[in-house]
């Protein structure tokens, strides 16, 4: 026991437990490692994982003898420990290489006001979100979370481009999937998943999900939320057949329209499903595309933590619109997409909804405030387009491969073919 003892004090033997934070375990603790296994090659060390919600909880325990943290993190209770200062990190910004700011030694952070964030989970996450507020001048623009390491530097290095999904939004999406989808585990594909939000509420209620896309940054995304998604493309994507099909706003912006529809009823049962969730941009007119880009600048204007929208009301809102989803971003028009459905699959109900409170949501935070904003929002837009003053640009689309010999399934309505209104 003394010889243990002895051999223990002068660091000749004996075991070191640590713990550290996502972004330390990157390169200060195994460089740390190295050094003392280099010094005391007898102690055998060892890096757990910890609640970083309470990382000195383990210490207290005793199943931790030492752990690295951060000032962020909080520390409910400090007694029986130490805190041991190390040092004053300095404060370091990534940006992609073609960022005007890019190569400057030094940035002021008011400079970046108006730029998108990406924040993560505590620790590693971009601290105290009133601080860094003052520091901006306002509050952060919050476009993505993401608690990987990897995603967060793809997402860095090439922004993903497209809004992102709010908790609203999918609970609205899958309230629609919901009502036509068999029942759990039957096999879906979830086509054009994006950052496989949607695939991951799937996979929660039990079905048997594969998201795919074919946008590698949006494909790490997901993947390092733990969504079931690969990189892949539609029209090339073969697989066992599926239960259902799901395009999810993603139709309108597929390469190769008629081939995606064709892969799809390919992949499908004979009895399966292709549901169709998507965006029918050209039967917008002139009061709604000017309602819309009003509540944009609204949105905007307050400063929600959040995507930015436009930040003033479009001059000439309807020209603006049609440029912005021909030219600027192009998509398929709802009427295209009804007709490469149709040359493939039997049509069991077609819809046209409301839709611009899930477009504008994507610029609100996904929290209590944004969930306030997107349900009014919601209704108000409900009852104009119920009232004939705003026109419904959503399009669901229900159907199953043509000649097949099952029936139509009857809809909320009762009725087995719902036509446009």
């Amino acid at each position: 026991m003394e010889d243990r003892l002895a051999a223990f004090a002068t660091l000749d033997a004996g075991q070191l437990r640590l713990s550290g934070f996502p972004s330390a375990n990157t390169y200060l603790v195994p460089e740390a490692i190295r050094r003392f296994s280099d010094a005391h090659p007898g102690v055998t060390l060892s890096l757990d994982q910890t609640d970083q919600r309470d990382p000195l909880v383990p210490v207290r325990d005793g199943r931790v003898d030492l752990a690295l943290v951060t000032a962020w993190q909080p520390v409910n209770d400090q007694a029986a420990v130490e805190l041991i200062p190390l040092l004053d990190e300095e404060l370091l910004l990534a940006l992609p290489s073609h960022h005007p700011l890019a190569r400057h030694t030094s940035v002021h952070l008011r400079d970046l006001r108006d730029e998108t964030w990406i924040e993560g989970a505590h620790p590693d996450c971009l601290g105290p979100i009133p601080h860094l507020a003052d520091m901006l001048g306002n509050p952060p623009r919050i476009g993505f979370t993401c608690d990987d390491w990897n995603g967060k530097q793809v997402l860095m290095a090439k922004p993903v481009e497209a809004t992102p999904m709010t908790t609203t939004s999918t609970d609205y999406q899958m309230a629609f999937f919901a009502e036509h989808l068999p029942a759990p585990p039957a096999r879906v594909l979830d086509a054009g998943c994006g950052r496989g939000e949607l695939a991951a509420v799937l996979q929660g209620h039990g079905y048997e999900v594969t998201g795919i896309d074919n946008d590698p940054r949006a494909v790490a995304v997901a993947q390092g939320n733990a969504a079931p998604v690969i990189e892949a493309d539609i029209t090339r994507y073969r697989d066992h057949p599926f239960d259902a099909v799901l395009f999810s706003l993603s139709l309108d912006h597929v390469d190769r329209l008629h081939s995606a529809v064709a892969r799809a009823r390919s992949l499908l049962k004979p009895d399966g499903l292709l549901i169709v969730d998507e965006f029918a941009w050209e039967r917008a007119d002139r009061a709604t595309a000017t309602w819309f880009y009003d509540i944009a600048a609204l949105i905007s204007s307050i400063g929600l933590p959040g995507r930015r929208g436009p930040a003033e009301p479009a001059d000439q809102p309807l020209r603006h619109w049609t440029r912005r989803h021909r030219d600027s971003d192009p998509m398929h028009t709802g009427a295209a997409m009804t007709d490469a459905i149709t040359t493939e699959f039997d049509l069991i109900e077609s819809a046209r909804v409301p839709y611009l409170h899930r477009y504008l949501g994507g610029w609100l935070p996904d929290d209590a405030t944004g969930r306030r904003w997107s349900a009014v929002l919601r209704d108000i837009e409900q009852r104009r387009v119920a009232d004939g003053t705003l026109a419904p640009v959503g399009l669901r689309i229900v159907a199953r491969p043509a000649g097949s010999e099952t029936p139509g399934r009857r809809g909320a309505t009762g009725v087995p073919t719902r036509r446009p209104v």
